[in-house]
């Protein structure tokens, strides 16, 4: 109700940069298919996209419009001027902050965020939470959802297959594909399983969902803290054995002059063997 929301709504939301590896088109479409399958739960459900526009990825505003569902995907803005942070229908990179009344309001970004509190009032307005993206190192905004109880869907790849079973969260099937960028695997996650797990969560009781908001969060709060995670870093740095410096940071520097004039004949290995040694200087 703060937020400016009717409380007999659901909202799926997610918290990603508008990067390539993060799925918006994927998560976009999947969702409206979820409200055009089952139109009953549906029409009170919403997507929430917690991230910026213009940024190093996706065309958001055409990505909305394409959707068909465009009335149905909220967004958020802040106020440079005064500070007020606000859920939103997408209306362009900048837009009127209802207080001032002035052009002084665009979509958060990397540089210019909201603070954590005006994050954590977001995130406490998901029913659910969805991490849906080919790879993550972590996933933060996974484990910030948790900690304020809400249950997460995350794609079953990288960080996120251990995280997300580390706050009780639910794994979406995917299937593997290589990057050619990279030549590294991917995760597309199985958009008939994500709408099934949609479907599951938000037709849950009210008691059920409560017992898993509850459950999640202490799942979170046990599996994730910064005292535990420096200990284990304490702990590593305390194993290491210190070698003299004079063999580290003061040993002399090893200067490498590569020869130029090549031996006669060689044979192909000879010849790779031989500029491995005299030229790259790595034995």
């Amino acid at each position: 109700k703060e937020m400016g929301f009717e409380d007999d709504i659901f909202i799926i939301g997610t918290v990603m940069r508008n990067q390539k590896r993060k799925l918006y088109p994927e998560l976009i479409n999947a969702f409206a298919k979820f409200v055009d399958r089952y139109p009953d739960i549906g029409k009170k459900t919403y997507l929430y996209l917690h991230t910026t526009y213009p940024d190093l990825g996706w065309d958001i505003p055409r990505l909305i419009r394409e959707s068909g569902v465009a009335s149905k995907i909220l967004v958020t803005y802040d106020c440079k001027d005064c500070d007020h942070t606000f859920p939103s229908f997408f209306k362009d990179a900048r837009t009127l902050c209802p207080p001032t009344n002035t052009l002084s309001a665009f979509m958060p970004t990397t540089h210019a965020g909201v603070s954590s509190e005006q994050l954590a009032d977001i995130i406490n307005c998901f029913d659910l939470y969805v991490q849906y993206s080919i790879c993550e190192g972590f996933g933060m905004p996974q484990v910030e959802a948790a900690f304020c109880g809400i249950p997460v869907l995350s794609v079953d790849y990288s960080a996120m297959s251990s995280v997300v079973r580390n706050i009780k969260g639910t794994p979406i099937k995917c299937n593997l594909f290589r990057e050619y960028e990279t030549h590294t695997y991917r995760a597309y996650p199985d958009e008939e399983d994500f709408i099934s797990l949609l479907l599951e969560k938000l037709s849950m009781s009210e008691e059920d969902r409560e017992k898993l908001s509850k459950d999640v969060r202490e799942e979170t709060i046990k599996n994730y803290d910064w005292d535990k995670t420096a200990k284990k870093w304490e702990k590593y740095f305390d194993s290491v054995p210190l070698r003299p410096l004079e063999e580290t940071w003061l040993s002399a520097p090893r200067i490498h002059h590569p020869q130029d004039e090549l031996p006669s004949n060689l044979s192909k290995k000879e010849f790779i063997e031989w500029c491995i040694c005299n030229i790259w200087g790595e034995p």
